[in-house]
């Protein structure tokens, strides 16, 4: 990776952002005038005021830092007295003036010798990223991407002067940095980092979530793309079909989660609503197969005693909300609902590497087995799309330390989050499948 870390990449991937490359961009970045030379990468308004100004020789002592840095996940860094981890914000209740306190003063811990500083990425965090996402970037090209800071003109830049956040990808995001007077492991720094996220959730009832990566990102503008999309993106078509109001709430809750968990979960409830209705109609097919097979006879008392047997055991496995056994009747639920080609489709579209990925890869926190999309045994695919779909789904709800494999919040969500496509497109096609016209 270390080839990447040049000036000269790091003018491209710039370039690619500041460059208009339509005549539409041109007019949205009329007030910039993006430079690059051997030496500097500037920003000015169209007037000539200098917004942002990046000398080579700063980013040359950032790439020399990141060359020794050890990176995990894509987004937190760790090197042997420090580290710097990428942090998301969630809260119910107005948290700014909170988080600008501790964004303001650098905490100490002389007891641990260790301090915390929770704000803006660093230098070379935000070049890190510049470089490593630059497919990311690309996208935001054409002022797709552009501060909106830019768009309001140079007085109200003037307030950002010396500092690099708004001007480079990513650069509005936040970070926490610890710094430690003795060389720590990685391992220490972690338990650092999750004291003081529960420290400012206890204290203020603000969460600061670590990512685990920027997939939540990319996730989003491939399932945009997904979608039908005009130039100016997702193209907005009136609704033709009517939906279930509980399973709207539902895929509303998924979409708008923020995390994995939540929405892997939100998910799966929209499969398990018609858990008691597949189930029943499995019960009712039973029946009708055995009263209509030729070996059966309404005069041989031993042939009606086992079909209430078949009913009574089959009744045994419902629950008490009437809902039948979730491992057996899965199966029977994506046998009815799924469309395995339509799904194989947009799983291809969304990410070529998914349907290779299920058929080789088990899920690392509770082992579930793996599952071939392509295969041409329907019933088969439905029963390993089932136990994998299932095993995961046990292993977030099972939070008992023991032996069952359960999951753990961030440790486990960039595991989780390859599951999340599979599972949303599994809910939509059921959502589908289940509406009217309306009318």
């Amino acid at each position: 990776m270390d080839n990447i870390f040049s000036w000269e990449s790091l003018a491209q991937s710039l370039e690619r952002v500041y460059v208009p490359r339509t005549e539409a961009s041109r007019l949205r970045n009329r007030m910039i005038d993006f430079k690059c030379s051997d030496q500097s990468i500037s920003i000015s308004t169209s007037e000539g005021e200098l917004l942002f100004l990046l000398e080579k020789s700063e980013a040359e002592e950032a790439f020399e830092f990141l060359r020794e840095v050890e990176v995990e996940s894509q987004s937190d860094f760790f090197w042997e007295k420090g580290c710097e981890v990428h942090l998301r914000t969630y809260s119910t209740s107005p948290y700014g003036a909170m988080l600008g306190r501790l964004t303001e003063e650098v905490l100490e811990d002389n007891e641990n010798s260790v301090s915390y500083e929770l704000g803006r990425p660093s230098l070379a965090y935000l070049i890190y990223q510049t470089l490593t996402f630059r497919d990311v970037v690309g996208n935001f090209s054409g002022s797709a991407y552009t501060p909106m800071i830019l768009q309001a003109g140079a007085n109200r830049i003037n307030a950002f002067k010396d500092e690099y956040w708004p001007f480079l990808p990513l650069g509005s995001t936040r970070t926490l940095q610890i710094m430690s007077e003795q060389k720590r492991s990685k391992s220490s720094f972690r338990k650092f980092v999750q004291s003081f996220v529960f420290q400012v959730a206890y204290s203020s009832d603000v969460a600061l979530i670590p990512t685990a990566g920027f997939d939540y990102m990319e996730r989003s503008r491939r399932l945009t793309t997904l979608r039908r999309s005009g130039p100016r993106g997702p193209r907005m078509e009136p609704p033709y079909r009517s939906y279930k109001p509980d399973l709207v709430h539902n895929y509303q809750l998924a979409v708008a989660a923020g995390n994995p968990f939540l929405e892997y979960l939100s998910y799966y409830q929209i499969v398990e609503h018609f858990f008691e209705s597949v189930f029943s109609e499995h019960i009712v097919s039973m029946t009708r197969e055995t009263l209509s097979s030729p070996d059966f006879s309404m005069k041989r008392k031993s042939d009606i005693e086992a079909l209430i047997k078949k009913i009574e055991k089959a009744n045994k496995q419902k629950r008490e909300d009437g809902g039948g056994n979730e491992g057996k009747t899965l199966p029977l639920v994506f046998m009815k609902y799924i469309d395995l080609e339509k799904l194989c489709t947009d799983l291809e579209k969304f990410d070529p590497d998914l349907i290779s990925y299920y058929k080789e890869n088990k899920v690392s926190f509770c082992d579930a087995g793996v599952v071939d999309l392509l295969g041409n045994d329907r019933s088969e695919i439905c029963k390993r799309l089932a136990v994998r779909v299932y095993s995961t789904r046990n292993a977030l709800v099972h939070a008992k330390d023991g032996s069952r494999p359960r999951f753990i919040p961030f440790r486990h969500d960039r595991d989780l989050s390859k599951e999340i496509p599979l599972m949303r497109l599994i809910a939509e096609q059921v959502m589908i499948k289940e509406s009217d016209l309306l009318r």
